[in-house]
């Protein structure tokens, strides 16, 4: 697969007290390869193997540089530059899923997998990074039920914490953040009624490293993207 992202206008062209633009930004690219096999050893039973790896050229990063170039009046804030966008490094991403899905009855299956994932970034010097602000690895394990009645599913997303990692914010050199293991429990049933109705109830509860005795993690965890602990009906 081959993908590309423009470059925002912002990028490009914006000029603000603190902020200014490069013009002469590329297009970041991704080239991605997937290989699957599948072995099926029974009847009952089907095992997948994925892997997978993920090529990414030219990265857009942002960056503070000085100059005395810029407005004077920055010094009135504090600012000795600007920030300005940057392009000069690559990232891999190395990978692979295990899964498999088995029927343990006359109506009740079980299903799993674990995935595995390494980020690498390289800099236009030839320097290479680990990038370590994600988790390398997750799971998931359910059950679920069926007849002609009645679906039922449980399943449980298990998310590792990544490594402490470096802020890269000015002033800040000393700082230090990590994504923090989480886990979600989602139960999910779906019953028949008359007159080719349904009724479905299905909830999402997450729960994470640290949740309950530092109130500010939920707010650091949603612009992370990462769930944070609450029920969905």
């Amino acid at each position: 697969g081959y993908a590309f992202k423009e470059p925002s206008l912002f990028q490009l062209y914006a000029d603000t007290f603190d902020y200014t633009g490069t013009p002469t930004l590329k297009n970041e690219s991704l080239h991605n390869i997937e290989l699957s096999f599948v072995f099926n050893p029974t009847y009952y039973l089907s095992i997948r193997l994925d892997g997978f790896a993920t090529f990414m050229s030219d990265l857009i990063r942002l960056e503070y540089v000085t100059s005395p170039n810029y407005d004077v009046s920055n010094r009135f804030l504090g600012l000795l530059g600007k920030y300005k966008p940057v392009q000069d490094s690559d990232a891999n991403i190395l990978g692979f899923e295990l899964s498999m899905n088995s029927k343990i009855g006359t109506n009740w299956n079980i299903y799993a997998n674990y995935n595995f994932l390494y980020s690498k970034r390289k800099y236009e010097d030839g320097s290479t990074e680990d990038i370590k602000d994600d988790a390398m690895h997750r799971g998931k394990l359910g059950f679920s039920y069926l007849d002609e009645n009645v679906t039922a599913d449980l399943a449980l997303f298990l998310v590792s914490s990544s490594p402490d990692v470096a802020s890269s914010r000015i002033n800040a050199t000393n700082a230090k953040y990590h994504t923090p293991f989480y886990a979600i429990v989602q139960p999910h049933v779906t019953v028949g009624l008359p007159a080719n109705l349904g009724f479905m109830v299905q909830g999402s509860y997450a729960f994470s490293e640290n949740m309950f005795s530092s109130p500010t993690y939920r707010y650091y965890y949603e612009t992370e993207g990462v769930p944070v602990n609450r029920y969905s009906v």
